[in-house]
């Protein structure tokens, strides 16, 4: 339940706590980066609760705009791939 039917992230702030760049090729390097921030809710007994979310990320980026449209249609392939298997799980 919201406290004071307020965003629960309003009062919170946003740390990062890693940001780190790895060039994995000539043409090719990532970014990954950590967050965490605390958010405010009511319990079931009514009483203010404060929790934690961590969020973790990472962006490639690659010199060749038609190697990250190659990248996607790869990544469809897999998750087409991964529905027709889970059908017959």
């Amino acid at each position: 339940m919201l406290v004071d039917g307020a965003n629960p992230f309003d009062n919170s702030k946003i740390d990062f706590t890693t940001i780190t760049v790895q060039k994995l090729d000539n043409d090719i390097f990532t970014i990954q980066f950590k967050t965490i921030s605390d958010f405010y809710f009511k319990d079931k007994s009514n009483q203010k609760v404060n929790d934690t979310v961590t969020y973790q990320a990472s962006i490639t980026i690659f010199k060749q705009r038609n190697t990250s449209e190659e990248m996607k249609l790869i990544s469809k392939s897999f998750e087409n791939k991964i529905k027709r298997i889970c059908k017959f799980i």
